[in-house]
């Protein structure tokens, strides 16, 4: 593959972000994440009576611990309860508040209706191929993260800073 091809390609993942980004101002203390989180809540309480914090990882592809850290977030903004599970009071359950199901309404329901309509031109099959290579790019990068990492690490052009000994430094 041509390496300029590549280059467009990333450009379009940047300008996607964009797209993304462009919901509308979010209130203090609420992150795309956590609107995110909202939705997921919102789409697990449509199909089941309980929602746990295992099913909201499941479906975030998080971990238990950062998905209650974010959760913790949202109890604490007043979008979220969480509940003590009698069986076990381990386990908690989450459910949205009604401020919680009006951020859902608003920055999800609204607005994804919002940009379906200005994608209306597009036709599903393009949608689909969209989706389709941007989840297999993600599958191919996701198991060589580390080698990217590994290269971020390596040491570049030294300023002049980092070139003074310990000893100049003292004087």
């Amino acid at each position: 593959m041509d390496i300029q091809l590549t280059k467009r390609f990333l450009l379009a993942c940047h300008t996607a972000r964009h797209i993304c980004e462009s919901m509308p101002e979010l209130p203090q203390g609420l992150t795309p994440r956590l609107v995110r989180i909202i939705d997921v809540i919102h789409q697990l309480q449509s199909q089941q009576d309980i929602v746990r914090v295992g099913d909201v990882s499941h479906l975030m592809n998080g971990t238990a611990p950062s998905i209650t850290r974010s959760l913790n977030k949202l109890t604490a903004l007043g979008y979220v309860k969480k509940i003590r599970q009698a069986s076990d009071r381990r386990v908690f359950s989450v459910q949205l508040t009604p401020s919680g199901n009006s951020i859902y309404k608003h920055y999800v329901y609204d607005f994804h209706h919002w940009l379906n309509e200005r994608l209306n031109g597009l036709s599903s099959e393009d949608m689909n191929t969209a989706i389709r290579v941007i989840d297999r790019v993600a599958a191919e990068i996701q198991p060589v993260k580390s080698i990217f990492t590994d290269f971020a690490e390596q040491p570049g052009p030294k300023d002049a800073s980092s070139t003074t000994s310990s000893k100049e430094k003292e004087s």
